[in-house]
């Protein structure tokens, strides 16, 4: 079936004889699902920093799959890129000059932002990120 395949469904009646010559007869039917693998459905996230006592900016990070979605619940936390990271980093890095770095843990797809050190100022940066489910065909 190809992505935007309907359901179907299926019936039938077949009898069978035994060697006395009685026969029974009974009806299939068979139901084959729709496409449920629909693809994940990420939804924005945002998150307030704090500063230390002399107004530094401090790290955050953000658990960036708590309100995505998956059809079949799958979500790939390793999957989780950062679009247009650094050359090089896999999606995993994206550095925002005179702010600081974007990172995302490899395992729990957490995505961190760590100032440059002394960054005082206030940072509306925003990145966009993009995940997978997980795919196990059995």
């Amino acid at each position: 079936m190809d992505n935007n395949s309907p359901p179907l469904k299926d019936t039938f009646t077949y009898t069978i004889t035994d060697a006395d010559g009685d026969t029974s007869t009974t009806t299939i039917v068979i139901d084959i699902k729709g496409n449920t693998d629909y693809p994940p459905v990420a939804v924005n996230d945002s998150k307030e920093g704090t500063r230390d006592a002399n107004g530094k900016a401090q790290k955050v990070t953000q658990k960036v799959t708590e309100n995505d979605s998956d059809a079949d619940g799958t979500i790939d936390k390793t999957s989780i890129k950062i679009v247009g990271a650094d050359a090089g980093s896999n999606g995993k890095t994206k550095t925002v000059a005179g702010e600081g770095v974007w990172t995302v843990d490899d395992t729990t797809g957490e995505i961190t932002f760590t100032p440059e050190d002394g960054y005082t100022g206030n940072t509306r940066s925003e990145i966009d990120n993009r995940l997978e489910e997980d795919r196990k065909f059995g």
